[in-house]
């Protein structure tokens, strides 16, 4: 079987798909729409911070096996930093998220009739809100369809994010587009699930939120992974007897309620203990930085980090 992946930002769990994918030989192809190359020379010209973000998009996959669509995602980066910031508004900015995976899910659909011309594919592992198209073509092709769906399916999640949206109305800004999808949205997700022959997600909590008309379809949880730790990156000796350092709680992920921030928060102005306790955020911020801090002001604020190897 050879299988063609397509993600249109990836993420640590799409490299370790495209991992397993290589090392079964099953690999025909990766889309995206950045791939950078930690090797090029004119990388040393950037500045450190622009390096390290242009560096997130690198993948362990052989320059051959890598697709790109670059443009619309290359906008979606710049337009907001020169001044253009209505061009990545929710669904209706030409450079928005959305507008990026629909662009990138339609470019995907007209490769594959290409490759599937000139190649043997036998299936697309496709994720939500990029597959439709994809999907379309694939089934015009006699191909199987693999959705990942990484988080509940649309009709939990928005259950579950409206009632956060009436238990913390402050924090409802962070909850995403979520409780703001269009109806055109939804339906494309629901036909994305209908087209899926195979679904695969992390675990019992996204399998059970797919509704009852699609559970008869073939199912993979695979579980999310995390880095392996060593004595060389834990805490030293010293660090751990000395009992008099503040007790350090790290929240690492998207700055909303959708990760329980507000909950967070809350937890930590009713313990009060700022002398020994210290609440370090990183991540990306949803709303602006001046919301967090009027929600607790105490908080130690770090930018997301790349968390990937580059290999070579």
């Amino acid at each position: 079987m050879t299988i063609v992946l397509t993600h249109p930002t990836g993420n640590a769990n799409v490299r370790a798909v495209l991992a397993a994918l290589l090392d079964s030989n099953t690999l025909r192809e990766f889309s995206t729409t950045l791939s950078a190359n930690p090797d090029a020379a004119w990388l040393k010209l950037l500045p450190g911070s622009v390096r390290n973000e242009w560096l997130r998009r690198t993948f362990a996959v052989p320059a051959a096996q890598v697709h790109t669509h670059p443009m619309r995602e290359m906008a979606r980066l710049a337009l907001p930093k020169l001044g253009f910031g209505k061009s990545v508004h929710h669904e209706t900015g030409w450079a928005s998220i959305d507008a990026v995976y629909q662009d990138f899910d339609k470019t995907n659909a007209q490769r594959l009739a290409r490759l599937g011309s000139h190649s043997a594919v036998n299936a697309v592992y496709a994720y939500e809100d990029g597959a439709l198209a994809t999907f379309r073509q694939a089934r015009q092709m006699g191909l199987k369809c693999i959705y990942d769906l990484p988080i509940a399916y649309w009709e939990t999640g928005r259950r579950l994010m409206l009632e956060e949206a009436d238990r913390l109305p402050a924090w409802a800004a962070t909850l995403g587009g979520g409780i703001q999808d269009s109806a055109a949205k939804l339906e494309r997700k629901t036909e994305e699930l209908e087209l899926a022959d195979v679904v695969v997600g992390p675990g019992s909590f996204v399998m059970d939120s797919i509704p009852a008309w699609a559970a008869n379809k073939p199912t993979i949880v695979s579980p999310f992974g995390s880095p392996v730790t060593t004595s060389a990156n834990g805490p030293s000796a010293a660090e751990k007897s000395d009992t008099r350092r503040p007790l350090r709680v790290l929240f690492a992920g998207s700055m909303g309620q959708r990760k329980g921030l507000g909950d967070l928060f809350a937890a930590i102005k009713l313990l009060n203990r700022p002398a020994d306790l210290e609440l370090v955020v990183l991540g990306h911020p949803l709303v602006p930085m001046e919301f967090y801090r009027a929600e607790l002001p105490t908080f130690t604020y770090e930018s997301s980090r790349p968390t990937i190897r580059y290999w070579r």
